[in-house]
């Protein structure tokens, strides 16, 4: 996204006061060029990962590949990863499959993860309480309002109203 216009919409950003901005992959590919992007300029850092529509094809060679792609210095999260029961893309026990194995990941990497949530926020809360309670470190893409029990419930994981998880640091930012 971005290709033909990259430079212009990099320019953009900087004139509106962006310092630095993240990059997150969806796919294999589109975390390679995340990661190549990242490289090339210096306010740009990735996250790598499989978005729940692309895990299809989960298998530990992806997941070999993604850690391979988050040893990269301007690598700061692992994402955007979780669940999306909107589209239907994939099923459910391929994307928490996925979802599960790249929290591991980035808890064996000390990274950060960006988490996507579409129609699928007691599951993807449920999964997150199981594997991360104690790492919780990313930012959730919502795509569901809130209120009354699901307050309760975020801040039982340690997010916050906004929909972010808290203590969203790394040390190249």
């Amino acid at each position: 996204m971005f290709d033909a216009d990259r430079s212009t919409v990099l320019q953009r950003a900087r004139e509106a006061g962006v310092q630095w901005l993240i990059n997150p992959g969806f796919d294999c590919e589109s975390s390679r060029r995340a990661v190549a992007l990242a490289g090339a300029e210096e306010s740009v850092f990735a996250a790598v990962g499989i978005h729940p529509n692309d895990c299809h094809d989960w298998s530990n060679d992806t997941a070999s590949a993604l850690r391979e792609m988050a040893r990269h210095p301007r690598v700061v999260a692992i994402g955007e990863i979780g669940l999306d029961y909107h589209w239907q893309k994939t099923t459910t026990p391929q994307q928490q499959r996925a979802f599960v194995e790249q929290i591991a990941l980035a808890r064996e990497l000390n990274l950060p993860f960006i988490v996507h949530c579409r129609e699928a926020y007691d599951d993807c809360l449920a999964l997150l309480r199981a594997h991360a309670r104690e790492s919780l470190a990313g930012q959730q893409d919502r795509h569901q309002g809130g209120g009354g029990a699901r307050d309760e419930r975020r801040q039982s994981v340690g997010v916050s109203k906004s929909g972010c998880f808290h203590d969203v640091t790394h040390p190249a930012l």
